[in-house]
Parts: structure tokens; C-alpha cells; sequence
């Protein structure tokens, strides 16, 4: 070696620790596993929509896709839950946070959840009801009509409260998140907050009593919707009218006549927009500060003698869809016409066009309600029964 030195040793690779010994970990639960078990359509629905949304990528979500994907292209209900079909009364419903709530003339609150399809409750709070707005499973507004005859609240676990002490429209009731209104047949409108149920507002204008009421999404203006008492057939043209109130400054701002019955009202998201929905099937957009009519929605008819317009019966139901559809209900002219034709139909409010219609409506619709989240609509009927229908996916 050169200059007689010796090479000094590679250094030696540190000695490696033993590997921690891991525990046995149990394998994770499936998510999906009790979902192939169900055998009713509605937790199947209700359930695998829940997985979708939470899941999405897990080896089973194909699977239930498709499932759920059948059982929207069915011409038949996800189910038909039962208010009271013995004696065939009316049911006014809400969707709130996974349960259905439903009320009925009797005035018994049936409470189900929609993931079993079971129910949980049904409460008894008085009869003689004529109208409900469900405000959530604790808490109703009841029109109530006989000697008691007014408006009430009712929460769980407190008597009825008396806010109007004579008789208020059965169809001229609304709330959201900060107020609710009513009409009474002295065509004096009532508005309420909702928190404390202090009466706020008495405002008046019309001419007749309300039939119908709206609140803004931005809380400025409430709609109501009117009609000579003498005017009462549901197939003739009759003298109605259409009024706007600015809430802040307790005025009206808005009326107008129309020749239809005004029987639903529902304002657009912005609360640019007003849909009036009428006894004569015709559907409407207006221009929610005017009160000037903007089109008409219509779905030609193959009888050169019916005029166009959005429904055959009358209007029990307007809903606006998170991403800008509107939802409409009517129900058949009368029973003299077999079949009874009750539709459920979907449009686009920007030009009135027609989307579809949604098929499996069985029984007499009183009431409608639709919960985004679940892609569910529920449908109150006349015979005691809940529909409840799969909610269309825009295309």
C-alpha cells in the first residue's frame, strides 16, 4: 500500500430496532351492509341516498346507485304511509330534519322516521281542524273551525294557544323561518312572530277574504290572493284579485285584478317573482313588486277545444326547488271524471317551459311538501294517506 498506511475499516450500519408488534385491529363496519338487508322501498331509498352522500366512492355505492336510480323511473310510490284511511281524512304535511310530521282534521300528529319508514308518535291535540301549517314535529298553526273556531298554536307539551278568536281560510296560512300570517274573512291579513307568537302586523286592502298568503325569502313583502264570495265554482271565470304589502312600512305597494281564483302563492328564491297557482288548473309568473303578469306556464293539450294551461284540476301545492325548479300539485276536477287525473308536474320559472311530470300520484292531494336533501317529496291526500314520491333530478 502506498506509504505503508493500512485502510481504515467501513464504518459498521447501526443495528435496526425491532418493529413495534401492532394489535390486532377488527376490520371496519361496512357501511353498506345494512342497506342490502332492507326490503321496503323507502329506507332504501332514504338510507341509500344518506350512504351516497357520505360514501361515494365505496365498492358498493354502483350498487345502490343503481338501485335508487330504478326506483326513480318508477311509475309507482316509494311508499303510503297511513294518516287515518278508516275514515278517509285530510292530511297536511311537512318533511323536517329525516321525519315526516302529518296532521289531520281530527288533529292527531302522526310523527315517522324516514330511514325505517316506521312511525315514532302520534299525539292527539284537539279536533274540528280545517288547515295546518306543520312548523316542525313539535309545533303546528291549526285553523280550526265549530264553536272554537280561530287561529291557534300548538307546541308539544303545552295547551293550544288562541291568536285569533273567530274564524280564519283554511287555505290562507303561511310561515318561514321569522313570521307566519293568516287571513280572516273579513279580509283583515295577520302577521305573527313566529318566536313569541305576538301579532306584529294587521294590514288591510283587500276587497274579499284571502285565499291564499306568501312570504318573501327576504322577509320584505307578504302576497295574498282574493275572490268575490259570490264567485264560488271552480270551473267558471270569476272577479279576483292579487295585493302586495311592504311589511317594514306597513302599506300595500300592489293590486291588481285577475279573472282565476288564486288558490296557491309562492314567491321565487330572490323574491323577484311571484307564481300564482289557481281552482282553474292556470299557473303564472308575476313580477313580484307590480303585480304585471310575465307568461304563462301551459303543457299543450292534444284537444283543440281546451285552452293551454299547467294543470286539468286545481291547484293544491307550489314548491320552489333549491336549484330553481318549481313544483306544482292539482288535483282532479271531481269525481265525476274517472280516471282522476292528479298531477304533479316540474318546470323551468325562467321561461315557463314544461320539464315532466312525476308520476305516482294515487290519492286526492291535499298538501305538498319536498325535502331537497332526501331528493323526497311528500304528498298529504284527502284519504288519509302520505304519498311519498322520489324528487326528480334536474337533467
Amino acid at each position: 500500500l502506498a506509504w505503508g498506511v493500512e485502510p481504515a475499516p467501513a464504518p459498521s450500519a447501526p443495528p435496526r430496532k425491532p418493529a413495534p408488534v401492532q394489535a390486532d385491529r377488527p376490520p371496519e363496519a361496512d357501511p353498506y351492509a345494512g342497506w342490502f338487508a332492507l326490503d321496503d322501498d323507502l329506507p332504501r331509498y332514504v338510507l341509500g341516498g344518506r350512504l351516497l352522500r357520505e360514501h361515494p366512492v365505496h365498492p358498493r355505492a354502483a350498487a345502490v346507485r343503481d338501485a335508487l336510480a330504478k326506483l326513480r323511473r318508477r311509475p309507482q310510490p316509494l311508499a303510503l304511509l297511513e294518516q287515518d284511511p278508516e275514515t278517509g281524512y285530510s292530511t297536511w304535511v311537512a318533511l323536517r330534519g329525516g321525519s315526516l310530521v302529518g296532521v289531520d282534521v281530527r288533529g292527531v300528529v302522526a310523527v315517522w322516521d324516514l330511514e325505517s319508514g316506521r312511525e315514532t308518535s302520534r299525539t292527539p291535540v284537539g279536533g274540528g281542524i280545517d288547515g295546518a301549517v306543520v312548523l316542525g314535529p313539535d309545533a303546528l298553526l291549526l285553523s280550526v273551525q265549530g264553536p272554537r273556531a280561530g287561529l291557534y298554536a300548538w307546541s308539544r307539551g303545552r295547551e293550544l294557544q288562541s291568536l285569533i278568536g273567530r274564524k280564519v281560510n283554511d287555505t290562507s296560512l303561511v310561515a318561514d323561518a321569522t313570521h307566519f300570517a293568516a287571513g280572516t274573512f273579513d279580509g283583515k291579513l295577520h302577521v305573527f312572530d313566529r318566536a313569541t307568537h305576538a301579532r306584529v302586523l294587521r294590514l288591510e286592502g283587500l276587497r274579499y277574504a284571502s285565499e291564499a298568503l306568501a312570504l318573501s325569502p327576504d322577509g320584505r313583502a307578504l302576497a295574498a290572493g282574493a275572490h268575490s264570495p259570490g264567485s264560488r265554482s271552480k270551473t267558471e271565470l270569476t272577479e279576483a284579485e292579487l295585493g302586495v304589502w311592504d311589511l317594514a312600512a306597513r302599506s300595500q305597494t300592489a293590486r291588481v285584478r285577475i279573472a282565476t281564483q288564486p288558490r296557491e302563492l309562492r314567491y321565487s328564491a330572490d323574491s323577484g317573482a311571484l307564481y300564482v297557482g289557481s281552482t282553474l288548473g292556470t299557473l303564472e309568473c308575476r313580477d313580484a313588486r307590480t303585480l304585471a303578469l310575465r307568461f304563462e306556464f301551459v303543457v299543450e293539450s292534444a284537444d283543440e277545444f281546451l285552452r293551454p294551461r299547467a294543470h286539468v284540476g286545481s291547484m293544491r301545492g307550489l314548491e320552489v326547488l333549491p336549484d330553481g325548479r318549481l313544483l306544482s300539485l292539482s288535483r282532479a276536477p271531481g269525481k265525476d271524471i274517472e280516471p282522476e287525473v292528479h298531477q304533479l308536474h316540474v318546470w323551468d320559472p325562467r321561461d315557463g317551459r314544461f320539464l315532466g311530470a312525476v308520476a305516482g300520484l294515487v290519492h286526492p292531494p291535499v298538501s305538498l311538501a319536498v325535502d331537497p336533501e332526501r331528493e323526497l317529496i311528500a304528498v298529504g291526500t284527502s284519504t288519509g294517506h302520505v304519498v311519498l314520491l322520489p324528487l326528480p333530478r334536474a337533467e
